[in-house]
């Protein structure tokens, strides 16, 4: 039987969520039905070189980073790129990515005659009101939009004007023997610097303002009046790194908080963490929380976009508001002071990954969705 081509479209292949959703649906895809290829907007990344590892083709139509006119003028350039591609690959689904892919994939995709088309969305920082216009103006082209959150995909019918039959929900998903550490407590600590330490809070992400990483540093703050011998990590990269040390300087906290920089073993740094902290102010489902949850950690996070889809508050980890750290240092240190109960928390956490946020689900749900398209085009 002749192999489904799929031709995945994104941005950029860089350590992010939705590119890691890209990567891990790619890879699991069913491949006696399917044939997955690659196209990035942008340019090389590290899930790039992690899909070539897979056997996985990946391309590049080499758009630069930026806004306005300078990306503005590369879009012709781009679309007749990915329109040469696409009737070089001949895929029956086009499925994209992010903001960029979403919009220059459903226009060279209906112009290259791709018989389906679907988009991918997360809420995010970059959401700006020319993403919702030009959603708006090419909602039409596609022929399915999936979100990773009931939010998400309701926020998109709000303000990007999609149709209500044409947004579907599939959580992002989890392998359930991902977690597992490949160096032990000591090592990982000693790598770090740490000595004899108390808590350990945690927080992995990029480093953007929408995540609220000045805000875990203004409670730690308070939280080190209480219990001197925490430590925070804070693992990512990002345009802010030097902003954040400087804050932490001028907090007088440098000593007690550690930048890891960017880490491709999260589990390693995560089996470290007593609490994992996550205080966005605009999230979809976050691959961290779900990380942190498997593991069984503790997690605080803010009631924003899907998460409150993942987190339930005071039974599978506890939510708050975003942008206060009075409440962000109170429930750290609730945590620290209540060991026993926070271990329950992280214990119900993981079992709802196990539950309701695996791999197994995600790829169902994708090859559903294809399955139905396909049938509709009578392929």
């Amino acid at each position: 039987m002749k192999k489904i081509k799929i031709l995945f479209l994104t941005t950029s292949l860089t350590v992010g969520g939705a590119e890691k959703m890209l990567f891990e649906t790619a890879r699991n895809l069913n491949k006696d039905i399917y044939e997955p290829v690659v196209c990035c907007v942008k340019n090389r990344g590290y899930y790039g070189d992690l899909l070539l590892e897979e056997g996985i083709a990946v391309s590049y139509l080499g758009m630069g980073d930026g806004t306005g006119i300078f990306v503005l003028l590369q879009v012709p350039r781009v679309i007749m790129k990915l329109i040469l591609l696409i009737k070089k690959t001949k895929p029956a689904i086009l499925h994209s990515y992010l903001f960029r892919a979403n919009f220059l994939g459903r226009i060279a995709g209906r112009v290259a005659g791709v018989p389906v088309i679907i988009s991918s969305i997360r809420r995010g920082y970059n959401e700006k009101r020319y993403h919702f216009f030009l959603y708006r103006l090419t909602n039409r082209l596609a022929d399915i939009v999936i979100a990773n959150s009931n939010n998400g995909r309701n926020y998109a019918i709000k303000h990007s004007g999609l149709k209500e039959n044409k947004g579907v929900v599939i959580y992002n998903g989890i392998a359930k023997n991902s977690m597992h550490p490949a160096k032990t407590v000591s090592e990982i600590k000693k790598e770090l610097g740490l000595g004899e330490t108390g808590a350990v809070i945690g927080m992995i992400s990029r480093l953007h303002r929408v995540k609220g990483h000045s805000f875990l540093l203004k409670a730690a703050v308070w939280v080190l009046k209480k219990h001197p011998g925490t430590r925070f990590i804070i693992a990512g990269d990002g345009g802010i790194m030097n902003e954040l040390k400087s804050d932490a300087r001028k907090l007088g906290i440098e000593k007690e908080v550690i930048f890891t920089g960017e880490r491709n073993d999260t589990a390693n740094l995560m089996q470290i963490f007593d609490v994992f902290v996550l205080p966005s102010f605009s999230e979809g489902i976050s691959n961290s929380i779900m990380e942190a949850m498997l593991m069984g950690k503790p997690v605080i996070s803010t009631r924003v976009g899907g998460t409150a889809e993942l987190v339930k508050d005071n039974e599978t980890g506890i939510l708050i508001e975003p942008g206060d750290e009075n409440a962000l240092s109170e429930k750290i240190i609730w945590m620290i002071e209540n060991k026993e109960k926070a271990k329950q928390l992280g214990a119900a956490g993981k079992k709802t990954i196990e539950e309701n946020f695996t791999m197994e689900a995600m790829i169902s749900g994708t090859e559903k969705v294809y399955k139905e398209l396909l049938s509709r085009k009578g392929i």
